[in-house]
Formats: structure tokens, C-alpha cells, sequence
């Protein structure tokens, strides 16, 4: 009888942990990714950034869901700017909709949250 030239070496277990290292290196680079674009948003300095879907609206309120399933309010102020980014023709107030995908710029210190500008995506 003969014997098997890879017998006593796992090969199948080899390239199971190649993969595995693989996919944690494309994890670890997705994450890395996610992380730095807060940093290439378009809110200038000084103002947070809150991205995530209209869940709600007010004529003077708007709740937005993110992704990490945050819901928070932001009040209109006087010097709120709507900027259209999607193209759609709705740069008001009034033509946003629950739904609507949106960029929040805002101060931190402000109480109430005052939507400064909402970029429209």
C-alpha cells in the first residue's frame, strides 16, 4: 500500500485560513473607509454631520433615521440652506419628504438642533 504524499498536512485547512485573513483584510479596509468619510463630508468645520433618511416632517421640524437606527430632530431655523445635490428641482423646505436621503449639517452646541444645511441625495 501507498501512501498519500500529503498525508498529515491539511491542506483544505491552509487555504481556509487564507481566506479568513483575507476577508478580515477587506473588513478591516471597509471600516477604515467608513470611518474616514465623516472627515469628506462637506460640512465645514465647526459642524457636525448626520446622514440618514426622513422619517418625519413638520413645517418647522424633521426627523431623520440613520443607518444605526438614531432618529433624531432637527429644527428650521432662519438661516437653514437646502441644497439639492440629487437634482430633483426641491431646494425648499416644503418639497422634502419623508423618505428623502439627506445630509445634516449642525453645530453641537446648538439646543435645539438647528438643521444649519440639508444637502439633499
Amino acid at each position: 500500500m501507498g501512501s498519500n504524499p500529503t498525508s498529515g498536512t491539511n491542506v483544505h485547512g491552509a487555504m481556509a485560513n487564507e481566506m479568513r485573513r483575507r476577508r478580515r483584510a477587506i473588513g478591516v479596509g471597509a471600516l477604515l473607509c467608513a470611518l474616514a468619510a465623516p472627515a469628506l463630508a462637506g460640512c465645514p468645520d465647526g459642524l457636525r454631520e448626520f446622514r440618514g433618511a426622513i422619517s418625519e416632517m413638520t413645517a418647522q421640524k424633521l426627523f431623520v433615521d440613520s443607518r444605526f437606527d438614531d432618529n433624531i430632530g432637527f429644527v428650521r431655523a432662519g438661516e437653514t440652506k437646502i441644497v439639492d445635490a440629487a437634482g430633483k428641482g426641491r431646494a425648499t423646505w416644503d418639497r422634502l419628504h419623508a423618505g428623502d436621503l439627506v445630509v445634516i449639517c449642525w453645530r453641537f452646541e446648538d439646543r435645539p438642533r438647528k438643521a444649519v444645511t440639508i444637502t439633499l441625495h
